[in-house]
């Protein structure tokens, strides 16, 4: 946790170590935030706890005990939560991720350089916060229970509190 920004998400190890790595590391970040969904949902846990296992997964995925200051951002992590949270505003959310997504392959594309290789793109987490920023409102707006659209409200709010402590003045250059 010594190079590029000093976290252990996926987005550094790929910027540092490599394409492959990255991925490797992005799918630890789903993973990280699929399994414990998954396992809440076998044991039968409601809406609210449903709620509580993910807000304390992405906590323990932003700020680790073990590597206090290097946790990752949140974003894959979150995202995929949702999914399983609920499909519906998880769906809405896609939409500015996916224009994040196209937005940084065209203007990769017309400078000539990889659609996917660094240097990072900054509009790609912006798209993500919008995303997660969306979908608390897209849960209230499609009726999901009260629990849900809180633990999504909460997502938001904790990754924008992580994006305060770890390079959001990088990001809005």
């Amino acid at each position: 946790h010594t190079k590029g920004s000093g976290n252990v998400g996926g987005g550094n190890l790929w910027q540092t170590a490599g394409a492959l790595e990255g991925m490797a590391g992005g799918l630890a970040d789903v993973l990280k935030g699929i399994v414990p969904v998954l396992v809440a949902r076998s044991l039968g846990f409601g809406p609210a706890g449903m709620a509580l296992t993910v807000a304390g997964c992405l906590s323990g995925q932003m700020w680790p005990v073990f590597l206090p200051s290097s946790g990752g951002k949140g974003n894959s992590t979150a995202a995929l939560m949702v999914a399983l949270l609920a499909v519906g505003p998880f769906l809405v959310g896609v939409i500015p991720i996916a224009v994040g997504l196209g937005w940084r392959m065209v203007s990769r594309g017309r400078k000539g350089q990889s659609l996917l290789g660094p240097p990072p793109s900054r509009s790609f987490p912006l798209a993500i916060a919008i995303a997660l920023g969306v979908m608390p409102l897209a849960s209230w707006w499609m009726g999901q229970p009260a629990a849900i659209t809180w633990a999504l409200l909460a997502l938001f709010l904790a990754i924008l509190v992580r994006r305060f402590t770890a390079g959001l003045r990088a990001d809005l250059r």
